[in-house]
């Protein structure tokens, strides 16, 4: 399996389990705002960019998902039914943010799970 068939996994999972929750509002969102995150990170490889640059920037961004959802939990900006969104949105992208790092880890020594991803969508594969 290359990078990019390791995040299609993962994106799979996170919209399976968004339509599996569809009801519970708190979870079919965050399952909702993981998977769009993750597709940003596979889009962005597919597109030819760095494993490196993409964990350097993952990391940070984690990071600062994690504080803007502490920070929405006390203090939050909107808030659905009792439900604060954004920190559900905060969290589903942080929560993305760490699987796609775990799974980028694995292939950041390799260069040919980029190299793969980018070729599949250049040869339309």
């Amino acid at each position: 399996m290359n990078l990019c068939e390791a995040l299609k996994r993962l994106i799979e999972l996170a919209g399976g389990n968004h339509k599996k929750y569809i009801d519970d509002s708190y979870l079919s969102s965050y399952h909702f705002y993981k998977m769009q995150k993750l597709e940003k990170i596979l889009a962005q490889l597919e597109a030819g960019a760095s494993i490196d640059r993409i964990l350097s920037e993952l990391q940070k961004e984690r990071l600062h998902l994690l504080q803007l959802g502490k920070e929405e939990a006390f203090h939050p900006t909107f808030d659905w039914y009792g439900e604060h969104h954004w920190e559900i949105v905060y969290e589903g992208e942080a929560d993305g943010c760490k699987e796609a790092i775990e799974v980028l880890e694995q292939f950041a020594s390799d260069s040919l799970g980029v190299t793969s991803c980018y070729n599949s969508q250049v040869n339309g594969n």
